[in-house]
């Protein structure tokens, strides 16, 4: 079957808003479905589902009901359909959607064979490694850990036996080909299996357990279903936690990992050794809760702790950092003291920690060494989004330098043009209104139907003072027959355009979308300001970072 006949098959089994509402709750809005988008972090619903495809106002997505699990599941094409296949109970015959299932397939034998191979003989020596960081077979159960023999082929020959084929073994990076011979990627290592949200595994990190075979750790290479970079392990036992808890703890191993969920804290998830990337970033922060670091105690984690405090905060200075107190990493910590809840609950703030590294570094002593600290820490307080978290972290940096915050704010400001304040706004919202009227009338041919949705959403709660012109846009979008006054105002606009007519309108819809992002962010920050409430005020700081977080995905204007 063909790929266009696989997608029609798909789409006329399988209803778009049946999907989406698997995702997220739709109410009818006309001819519409809205709700909150489900693939980025928003309180606000800008999600909108048309007869059979979907668009966000708010990060611009859009497509079919298939573009709608890839980019909800993270996963691709086929991975989508077969996802949608289920939904629908559709039996696909398709080369490609069969070759997605069987490496799926393979992926999970591959784990039951590594989880099995850890109950042989020749696997005693993991056991007892197992057994001498602490850890009982019945409490990984969850972890479904496993042991990769030391031979060539086993895998290969196991998997081969039961119908697989060798291109599958490759494709999913559980074999690798050389001088025309195809071997075992790992070979006599304790096994992590790494899954996806769903559960389903994707991918494998293999730790070494003799000394001389190779690097400590090794993963699945970059695959159809697996990048290393953004899969936060240990993610799908962790999400419910996480929710429940509303804070996130970040480790850096798979051992860390695991130690922290059976010591109780499974709101853990593990970076696999690598740095925080920006995948990693996105994930943290829509997750809208506080983040807690744990990386490792030595020079790497310390500079990849300050590396992750600031790709973090221009989403949310919720940002702490747990101390060790002297042990290498979370494992040992465990180790050693048999519970982190203290530590957790006294974690220091990100940027204390950061001001606390500086004032080390360079003293206090003399007015040259703090100023140079205010200009260190300005790039972390000019990123964070709220005014309020702003002048908090000026108050602290005034307290602990001893200087007047005031001077600070000088300082910074004399340093950076750029105001450490959240931007003001260019363009007033009558002025970018007159530049949609403009653009809009200079159009030549039909407003396209999407457009013409955003622009109604993005006039419907102008202010005011700017209502005469939200009309009169209103009127040329439908088509209606305009009022005197609309008809001045739009033979007013008519002659007053510059540029593309199409890259005005875009413009235009981001910098009403900012404008009205940033009054709903001001209005947000009093309310979290004058809250009380512990529970409630975690709330508040919730919608806040979504509103955040859609503002920093508009585009630059």
């Amino acid at each position: 079957m063909k790929s266009s006949d696989v997608i029609a098959q798909i789409k006329s089994a399988v209803d778009i808003r049946t999907v989406a509402a698997r995702y997220t709750e739709l109410n009818r809005s006309g001819k519409t479905w809205k709700g909150n988008c489900p693939i980025h972090a928003e309180r606000t619903p800008s999600f909108t589902l048309y007869q059979d495809r979907f668009y966000c106002f708010g990060c611009r997505k859009h497509g079919d009901v298939i573009q709608l699990v890839q980019d909800v599941e993270h996963v691709d094409f086929w991975s989508a359909i077969e996802i949608l296949a289920a939904i629908g109970g559709v039996d696909v015959d398709s080369p490609q959607l069969a070759t997605s299932t069987r490496e799926a397939e393979i992926l999970r034998q591959a784990s039951q064979f590594y989880e099995e191979k850890l109950n042989t003989s020749d696997a005693q020596f993991a056991r007892d490694y197992l057994q001498r960081r602490g850890y009982q077979r019945e409490q990984l159960r969850d972890f479904h850990l496993g042991y990769s023999p030391d031979t060539f082929d086993g895998l290969l020959t196991a998997l081969t036996s039961r119908g697989y084929e060798e291109s599958l073994t490759d494709s999913t990076g559980l074999t690798a080909t050389k001088n025309g011979k195809r071997y075992d990627r790992f070979r006599g290592r304790l096994m992590f299996p790494i899954c996806a949200s769903s559960h389903a595994v994707i991918g494998f990190g293999a730790r070494t357990l003799v000394d001389g075979n190779g690097a400590k750790y090794i993963n699945t290479p970059t695959t159809n279903k697996f990048s290393k970079g953004r899969v936060l392990y240990g993610r799908h036992l962790a999400q419910s936690h996480i929710n429940k808890q509303g804070q996130v703890i970040v480790v850096e191993g798979y051992l860390d990992t695991v130690a922290m969920h059976l010591a109780g804290h499974q709101q853990t998830v593990g970076l696999m050794g690598t740095a925080l990337t920006k995948h990693h970033v996105n994930t943290l922060a829509h997750l809208g809760t506080d983040v807690y670091l744990a990386l490792d105690n030595d020079s790497a984690g310390e500079t990849a702790t300050r590396q992750a405090i600031a790709q973090l905060f221009p989403y949310t200075s919720a940002v702490y950092i747990v101390n060790l107190n002297g042990s290498k990493d979370p494992d040992q910590f465990l180790a050693d003291h048999g519970d982190m809840s203290r530590s957790i609950h006294n974690a220091t703030p990100g940027f204390t920690y950061i001001l606390t590294a500086f004032i080390n570094r360079y003293g206090v002593a003399s007015a040259s060494a703090k100023a140079r600290i205010c200009r260190l820490m300005s790039k972390y307080i000019r990123v964070v989004p709220s005014q309020v978290e702003q002048t908090e972290l000026i108050t602290e940096l005034s307290d602990t330098l001893r200087v007047r915050d005031t001077d600070i704010r000088a300082e910074l400001n004399g340093k950076h043009p750029r105001t450490i304040l959240p931007p003001r706004i260019e363009s007033s919202e009558t002025t970018v209104l007159k530049t949609l009227l403009s653009a809009i009338t200079a159009l030549n041919g039909p407003l396209p139907l999407e457009t013409g949705c955003r622009i109604h959403s993005a006039i419907k709660n102008v202010s005011r003072q700017s209502e005469a012109l939200s009309t009169a846009i209103a009127t040329v979008v439908s088509g209606a027959e305009p009022t005197p006054e609309s008809l001045a105002i739009i033979i007013q606009q008519a002659s007053v355009v510059s540029g593309e007519p199409v890259v005005q309108i875009e413009r235009s819809l981001n910098q009403l979308k900012r404008i009205e992002l940033d009054a709903n962010i001001s209005a947000l920050a009093q309310r979290i300001s004058n809250a009380n409430d512990p529970e409630a005020k975690q709330t508040l700081r919730g919608e806040y970072l979504a509103l955040i977080t859609e503002r920093n995905e508009l585009p630059k204007t």
